[in-house]
């Protein structure tokens, strides 16, 4: 019985340790989806760069003119190759950081359980509690009670 308690009060320590990580991975969630969400927004900036480069447009064109449309085209292809390596850097710190979420999420369904356990025991525990017979034992005991009495 002592075991069985003691389990249950592990879990509920359990618990609310994976409370805590769970609210912290939250936090850590919502801090990597904003930086996705930069990165995500930069790489398509830098993109749009690369298109008004390589299509006909007045900053093509203008480009062209001046001779240095190759050089500004290297140099908008190479920020938005790196905008994208960052946005993918970011997008994989996000998934793994919502698979730790869904794991948290899987033991803290596992711990859940253990305050109703608890409280289950514990009325079960009320319901068997005979208090004149702890006091005759402990009576007893002590050679303050007499049989039968």
């Amino acid at each position: 019985m002592e075991q069985y308690w003691q389990e249950l009060q592990q879990q509920v320590h359990r618990k609310a340790a994976l409370e805590r990580k769970q609210e912290a991975l939250c936090e850590q969630r919502r801090k990597l989806k904003e930086e996705l969400d930069t990165a995500t927004q930069r790489w398509q900036e830098e993109q749009k760069d690369v298109d008004k480069l390589e299509g006909i447009s007045l900053a093509g064109i203008f480009s062209a003119l001046s001779g240095r449309k190759e050089e500004q085209l290297e140099k908008e292809r190479q920020e938005a190759q790196e905008a994208l390596l960052q946005k993918e850097a970011a997008d994989n710190a996000f998934q793994k950081l919502e698979e730790e979420i869904r794991k948290t999420g899987m033991n803290f369904f596992v711990c859940r359980t253990a305050k109703s356990s608890i409280r289950e025991h514990w009325k079960k525990e009320q319901q068997n509690w005979k208090p004149w017979d702890r006091i005759r034992d402990f009576a007893a005991a002590k050679g303050n009670w007499k049989a039968g009495s």
